[in-house]
């Protein structure tokens, strides 16, 4: 560590004598005129000043941390602090661990001040990353004292890789016990379980910080806001190089270096973005609820529409505003043309009350008729909100949401016998939907277009079976011979139909090396007769699935069908892209109709 001594020795050309006022030693009198203004005694003993980082991960954006390092250098900072989620962890693969971890700490051996870790979720996914950690690090939770400050590091992933344990809060309750005299007391945890409902082992920690002076750091959440409870700070920190929108400090997203330093009294808080400087208060409490409504853009919406036909000719739809805080929603905005669909209305301009919801009625006209929802890219709908915050500073951002569409589609009879083999001889007639636009995602950020996984789903029936296909085309194809427990690349099939005697079922679809099926049922359950069969190369996955039916008229009769592909990129990684081609049922974004075929 390293002290830093602040002297200003300034010697003018006079015949006066010196005047000392605390570090300050003038050589001028007090009733003489200077060129600075009045000077108090600054420095202090106690006083110190040290840095915090946050998430480097979660779609961590190369070289941003070590950009962090570099300018950490030039702040010359006591020490710097963190709040977790430091590599990318959620791995049972104790090299790429191993390499992960090699290559954070070659960033940190270039900063010039101490560096204390702390775990976040990807650092402690799994038995695997804990004992990476305790080997390297040691400790998962520590405690220490600087300058009569006590500084508390803990663990939120301890318990079952997901809270606190007892044995944690008896820890820090002694640490407590033991230092009930310092100036101020600093709390450093990955998970802000203090806002939360279930708050999984804090509760203990928090009720024995009552009556201390302290101010609490975390993480997790990549956006930045101040609350105080009980008067003593608590902050969600933003990010030093994970995912963020980056829209702007005004909403918490932004890439920063906290600053603070510490005194007897209390602590000065300053964010130091990597692009600017900011205060403690950039974004408070009172203003989070307008910040939280603008930065999810989900304060409106469009109803999907489902057509009877893939043509669009005049289609009806509502756009739905929903405003959640106590001050009043301005919205505005051109809804221009795109893909050949008009929007009537175009121009909008609207003024949603606090604490209320509107609707208005959209009309899409097709320019020709030729317009076609299976051939088009997604539809997206651009309009602007703003409010106006506590301190008279307008917030405003632009919004997009997709707006889903979909078609009542045919499943036609098939015109030769099926054989369920994994091979696609039989299927040159029929229908097949290529799930280009993926309506809904797990991990989409891992997703990086139709070069990198794209599925296309094929359907037919006779007497006996409803029939599927699933093709996949991929970049790298992660199968396993026998291993069922390690990651690879899978289908999950979604069925529903009243009039076929199908109840709702999900079934995950793991295609193997030797050219069978290993086959789950997350909802359902086995229907007997049920056959699967798969093909695999180095760049495809193939699958046929014959689902009985034993009907002698089916034509007429619906069905309603959904279809993901989980594209493992990295054998390693436990958290693949998950590519739904509809959205994903019993979710908020699930809608009625999506997915249902018409037998004929």
């Amino acid at each position: 560590m390293h002290k830093a001594v602040f002297l200003f020795v300034i010697l003018l050309c006079s015949s006066v004598s010196a005047q000392s006022n605390g570090q300050f030693i003038f050589s001028v009198g007090e009733k003489d005129s200077i060129p600075w203004t009045a000077v108090t005694q600054t420095s202090n003993e106690e006083n110190f000043q040290f840095a915090i980082v946050s998430d480097r991960t979660g779609g961590m954006r190369k070289g941003i941390f070590k950009l962090a390092i570099d300018k950490l250098n030039l702040l010359q900072p006591e020490f710097v602090m963190c709040v977790g989620d430091l590599v990318d962890g959620y791995t049972e693969n104790e090299e790429l661990a191993q390499q992960e971890w090699d290559e954070l700490d070659a960033i940190i051996a270039g900063l010039n001040a101490p560096f204390f870790y702390l775990p976040g979720n990807h650092d402690f996914t799994n038995p695997v990353m804990k004992d990476i950690w305790q080997k390297r690090r040691g400790r998962s939770y520590y405690h220490f004292l600087y300058k009569n400050c006590l500084f508390l590091c803990l663990n939120t992933e301890e318990n079952q890789f997901n809270g606190i344990s007892d044995q944690q809060a008896a820890y820090f309750r002694k640490a407590l016990e033991q230092n009930r005299d310092v100036n101020w007391t600093f709390v450093f945890m990955h998970k802000p379980y203090w806002d939360y409902q279930n708050q999984h082992g804090y509760g203990e920690i928090a009720a024995l910080l009552a009556g201390r002076h302290f101010t609490l750091f975390s993480g997790h959440l990549h956006n930045y806001v101040k609350k105080e409870r009980n008067g003593n700070g608590h902050f969600v920190l933003a990010t030093t190089g994970g995912v963020s929108n980056l829209r702007g400090a005004e909403f918490g997203e932004f890439d920063h270096i906290v600053w603070v330093t510490a005194s007897k009294d209390h602590p000065v808080i300053t964010n130091l973005a990597l692009d600017g400087i900011y205060d403690e208060n950039v974004v408070i409490e009172k203003d989070y609820p307008l910040v939280e409504t603008l930065r999810n853009g989900n304060w409106f919406k469009a109803d999907p529409v489902v057509a009877e036909t893939d043509n669009i000719k005049e289609l009806q739809t509502n756009l739905i505003f929903s405003n959640p805080t106590e001050q009043t929603l301005e919205v505005t905005g051109k809804l221009e043309s795109q893909q050949n669909i008009q929007f009537v209305p175009r121009d909008l301009k609207l003024s949603i009350p606090a604490k209320s919801e509107h609707s208005i009625p959209l009309i899409l006209k097709a320019s020709n008729d030729n317009v076609r929802i299976s051939k088009l890219d997604p539809v997206n709908l651009s309009l602007n909100g703003s409010f106006t915050d506590s301190r008279n500073r307008e917030l405003k951002l632009p919004a997009t949401q997709a707006l889903l569409m979909d078609w009542k589609h045919k499943c036609s009879r098939s015109q030769s016998k099926i054989k369920v083999d994994g091979k696609l001889n039989e299927w040159s007639g029929s229908q097949w939907i290529t799930a280009e636009h993926p309506q809904d995602f797990n991990e989409s950020w891992d997703w990086h277009g139709t070069d990198d996984g794209l599925f296309r789903i094929g359907t037919t029936f006779d007497d006996q079976y409803l029939y599927f296909a699933l093709n996949a085309s991929d970049d790298r194809v992660f199968i396993e011979q026998v291993d069922s427990s390690k990651p690879r690349d899978r289908f999950t099939l979604f069925l529903e139909s009243e009039e076929l005697n199908i109840p709702l079922t999900a079934i995950e679809i793991s295609p193997l090396k030797s050219g069978k099926c290993e086959i789950q049922f997350i909802t359902g359950q086995a229907t007997p007769g049920m056959k699967t069969a798969c093909v695999t190369d180095e760049n495809s996955i193939t699958l046929e699935c014959a689902i009985p039916i034993k009907m002698s008229n089916p034509e007429g009769k619906q069905f309603r069908m959904n279809a993901a592909f989980e594209d493992h990129d990295n054998p390693n990684n436990t958290k693949p892209s998950v590519l739904f081609w509809r959205p994903k049922w019993n979710t908020g974004k699930d809608y009625k109709d999506s997915g249902l075929f018409i037998l004929q």
